[in-house]
């Protein structure tokens, strides 16, 4: 059983010119062609809307676009202020060990990690693709007059020759959108994969369990420590890299759900069929994006956690076990320090963040529900 590569979400960085170890001329032109299609595309949207503004329920309407395009310009920001560190988190990650090293038992075991992984992230790639395609597709079969996403004008539709070029246009920054998201959240699940790999091989390693190799049990612990020690700076590093991005998605996604709740069900509840093939689909994502970020936090965490354990439970009446009780003694005290992804050092990325993100946003709902419920029967 094979590692997931990274070619895979480095493909979709490498279309955008967005990969971080390219720096020729036509990757430099994709770059800036990308970021100028798609900052056009959001001063265009802006603009729309700032010039056709009617109050609160115009930008409640424009929140299932402007939402996202935070994300993602956060996304962008990561990608060019981290770029040199994500290379060398690439570079460092070919000092992880082998799947197979310590034997075929094990390595199918580690094996599985992987597999689901490569399952999962072609789920996701698909969900973010049918996500982003389907604005297109609302615009094209109810023929709206003003294509989503760019356009937020509420008194009148557009002209026919303004009407196609803002197609264009969103047409271009939805394939900016599909290859930045696949890409760099691809680099996380495959970071946070070939991490989860390290920590079980690294509990394996300071376990009593036979293994395949020619090290001695003195040489088996000091490799242990060293490669502890090597993948917690690892996810230390990792985290400078990300935990802004992880910060900034916990908001969106918590107003996008809040949003989305509220426009789906603005006509009443059940929705028509119109809102619902609209709206449904991105409160999913939303919450699918919010809790597999979550959930993959929390593995992280609890396998970390399990580390000190694998150690405490040792052989003690062993003579080389006790020659080394001073070294074990520091490994568990060092391991039980969780290894752990934070959302801008404020708190963990983990299922607890997950509920506080589904709390807060019906939270959210039912106050921007309330707010436009009153507006309402003020003006009758």
């Amino acid at each position: 059983m094979d590692k997931v590569e990274f070619s895979d979400p480095l493909f979709f960085l490498n279309v955008i010119g967005m990969h971080p170890f390219k720096a020729d001329k036509f990757s430099k032109f994709r770059l800036a062609f990308s970021i100028a299609v798609y900052f056009a595309v959001i001063f265009s949207g802006v603009l729309e809307l700032i010039v056709n503004s009617q109050g609160l329920e115009t930008y409640a309407r424009a929140s299932d676009t402007l939402i996202p395009q935070c994300q993602l310009v956060c996304k962008i920001f990561v990608l060019a202020k981290y770029k040199k560190q994500i290379a060398r988190l690439l570079n460092g990650s070919q000092r992880f060990w082998d799947l197979g090293q310590f034997g075929a038992r094990y390595g199918n075991s580690f094996g599985k990690t992987h597999k689901y992984l490569k399952s999962f992230f072609l789920l996701y790639k698909v969900m973010l693709t049918f996500t982003c395609l389907q604005f297109l597709a609302v615009k094209i079969i109810f023929k709206i007059p003003k294509p989503i996403a760019i356009s937020f004008g509420e008194t009148k539709g557009l002209e026919p020759l303004y009407d196609h070029l803002y197609l264009v246009l969103h047409a271009m920054i939805t394939l900016v959108t599909i290859n930045l998201v696949n890409g760099f959240d691809g680099l996380f699940f495959y970071f946070i994969g070939h991490v989860l790999t390290e920590l079980k091989m690294v509990k394996v390693a300071f376990g009593d369990s036979p293994i395949e190799t020619n090290w001695s049990e003195e040489k088996r612990f000091k490799f242990a420590v060293r490669h502890h020690r090597f993948v917690l700076d690892f996810i230390e590093q990792f985290n400078i890299v990300y935990c802004t991005m992880l910060l900034v998605q916990h908001l969106t996604c918590l107003f996008g759900i809040c949003f989305g709740v509220f426009l789906m069900t603005k006509d009443g509840v059940p929705p028509d069929l119109d809102r619902a093939s609209k709206y449904l689909p991105y409160i999913v994502t939303f919450i699918f994006q919010t809790f597999t970020f979550c959930f993959a936090g929390n593995l992280l965490l609890s396998w970390s956690l399990e580390i000190p354990n694998e150690i405490f439970y040792h052989d003690w009446a062993k003579k080389t076990t006790y020659e080394n009780k001073l070294a074990k003694i520091i490994s568990m005290k060092r391991g039980q320090r969780a290894a752990r992804l934070t959302l801008g050092g404020f708190a963990n990325l983990d299922l607890d963040s997950f509920r506080m993100v589904l709390k807060n946003a019906l939270s959210f709902f039912t106050f921007v529900n309330a707010m436009m419920n009153k507006k309402a029967v003020t003006s009758v």
